[in-house]
């Protein structure tokens, strides 16, 4: 099971933009008609259906600003499907698996956000949702394994850009909150 899910996670997430980019059609909108199919597909990415109609909107050729998942990714998110559906399997949506250096070492980090997590059966919502938001976990790199540094309930994650990123998220009542890298730990911005 988890080499297969790793492998579909991996595709998954490796999707480059495929005919629907050459119509004009943004990013953004290939990925709402990938999740559509995902959605259509009854949350299984490992369905004919769901390959069949993702196919239309991607290629399996590596995007080039995707970096490969770590070993340690992988296991996280593995683990994480297992425990958020209670192990009955599921999916990462890419927009939930974030990697990008955190805290300025130069190494890839990990942002795992449980909204994006896509469950097989009748409950496709990780049980690590509430009504208003979901588990967020930051891993950082250390040596070849991923550390957690942050577990937070939010929605809607997003990464600025520089040496110690801006990371934003909307907390409960619809707060938008702010935190980064002070060169020490995680503090609020």
């Amino acid at each position: 099971m988890r080499g297969i899910l790793a492998g579909i996670t991996a595709w998954v997430l490796s999707c480059a933009c495929g005919p629907a980019w050459a119509q004009g059609m943004a990013a953004n909108e290939t990925q709402l008609c990938i999740n559509r199919c995902l959605h259509d597909a009854g949350g299984n990415a490992a369905s004919p259906a769901y390959t069949a109609c993702a196919a239309q909107y991607c290629s399996e050729s590596p995007a080039p600003s995707e970096p490969a998942l770590s070993k340690a990714a992988l296991w996280l998110i593995d683990e994480t499907v297992r425990e958020g559906c209670d192990g009955r399997g599921g999916t990462f949506d890419p927009q939930g698996v974030i990697q990008r250096d955190l805290d300025g070492d130069g190494r890839e980090d990990l942002i795992l956000a449980q909204e994006w997590l896509v469950c097989n059966g009748p409950m496709s919502r990780s049980l690590y949702c509430g009504v208003q938001a979901c588990t967020v976990k930051v891993y950082l790199r250390r040596g070849a394994l991923l550390e957690q540094a942050v577990d937070i309930l939010g929605m809607a994650v997003t990464v600025g850009s520089g040496q110690w990123p801006t990371i934003t998220h909307v907390a409960h009542g619809g707060q938008m909150l702010a935190f980064g890298w002070d060169g020490a730990r995680f503090a609020a911005r």
